[in-house]
């Protein structure tokens, strides 16, 4: 009788175990939703995704465009996910999926031709919604994010354009977008994206102004640290509408990065 009551023993131990560790688990479950209001911090040990969490899985998900993926704090950057409603009906809406949809094609476009790479450390300028933020990262590369005025988390930090919140020479991409259209010290705004441009690091201006030599040239004087690479014409947001695109590259040694 002795061998087969030692079996039983060991069986009796391990259930308590086993339930010893579901009630921690319980308990430590009941602890989050009391403290937190149900929702984890990156620190927490959650049974549950939060709301906020999916937020932005919804939608990359919703109306049907573009791959699924998940930006919450993608790239270290941007700060956490927002979980007002309001900022989650943005981001299903089919007008944020249509823009977001637009500059992925833009930068797929790039990464075929070698500006952009999974790997570059990217900024959008003046990007106050974050289309191109979760653009950069729906295909492909995530340590990207959004300055303007104001916060959008988990996609754009705030700042003043002219004096950004980063370091001299910290993106290898960075897309300007129409933000030099829409500024009234556009030679203050090329000055700052020139000093956060890695040198041999690529600028992306998109621009509706350099519709002839001259203008095109002004527009180029803006960077005299920096070498124009490519020029073309692209529709706009609305495809009703035309935009220069111009690819720059910083050049080594540079003056620029220490403006």
């Amino acid at each position: 009788m002795e061998p087969t009551s030692k079996p039983s023993s060991v069986r009796k131990l391990l259930v308590r175990v086993l339930l010893l560790g579901v009630f921690v688990l319980l308990l430590r479950f009941v602890y989050v939703v009391a403290v937190h209001g149900g929702a984890c911090d990156s620190g927490d040990f959650c049974l549950f995704s939060s709301p906020s969490d999916l937020a932005v899985d919804g939608a990359a998900a919703g109306s049907g465009g573009g791959p699924f993926v998940r930006v919450v704090g993608g790239g270290g950057r941007g700060g956490a996910a927002a979980s007002t409603p309001a900022l989650r009906a943005l981001w299903t809406s089919r007008e944020w999926r249509k823009a977001v949809e637009y500059y992925s094609a833009v930068f797929q476009d790039l990464l075929a031709e070698g500006f952009l790479s999974p790997a570059s450390r990217s900024l959008c300028v003046d990007a106050p919604a974050g289309y191109e933020v979760l653009a950069l990262r729906e295909i492909g590369v995530p340590d990207a994010v959004g300055v303007a005025k104001k916060k959008a988390p988990p996609l754009v930090v705030a700042g003043d354009l002219l004096r950004q919140p980063f370091a001299a020479g910290e993106f290898d991409f960075v897309f300007a977008g129409r933000s030099l259209d829409r500024s009234k010290r556009p030679a203050d705004l090329a000055a700052e994206i020139a000093r956060t441009t890695k040198p041999e690091g690529f600028l992306v201006v998109h621009t509706a102004s350099a519709a002839d030599l001259y203008s095109l040239r002004s527009l180029r004087d803006l960077f005299p640290g920096f070498k124009s690479v490519r020029s073309r014409e692209i529709n706009g947001p609305d495809s009703s509408s035309t935009l220069r695109e111009i690819v720059f590259q910083k050049q080594v040694g540079s003056s620029s990065i220490l403006k």
